[in-house]
């Protein structure tokens, strides 16, 4: 059975019934995220700038990152949020906004699933003034 699944994959690929995902294009997606963090990043839009379809691209993103690209997008943008949290004195909604979320009420909800405190708290036991 296993033999005759083996066969079948390589039909698919051969053939190019499916496209075979390399590593090389998931870095090209995660590329694309990176430079455009702070835009609207749809899947659709990452699978028409990368040449990977959306059903490719979720399932190997997952299967390689161990996260879907939805939640890695939020992950880097709260990264993001929090170097600005530390180092300047920008608000939550400008904040929320240059990093790419479209909705401060957003952003506090995930920044604080994310780190388990809310931006301004996070703000408040974290900021360094710098003399």
């Amino acid at each position: 059975m296993l033999s005759m699944a083996k066969v079948f994959a390589s039909y698919l690929v051969r053939d190019k019934i499916i496209k075979v995902v390399t590593n090389d294009n998931l870095e090209r997606a995660r590329d694309y995220i990176e430079s455009n963090l702070s835009e609207d990043l749809s899947i659709d839009k990452i699978s028409a700038e990368t040449n990977i379809s959306r059903s490719v691209l979720y399932r190997n993103f997952s299967y390689h990152h161990g996260m879907t690209v939805s939640e890695y997008i939020n992950l880097r943008r709260v990264q993001e949020a929090v170097g600005l949290l530390m180092k300047t004195d920008l608000s939550i909604d400008e904040i929320a906004h240059k990093v790419g979320f479209a909705s401060s009420t957003y952003f506090v909800s995930v920044f604080k699933r994310l780190k388990g405190r809310t931006p301004l708290q996070f703000r408040k036991q974290n900021y360094l003034k710098v003399d």
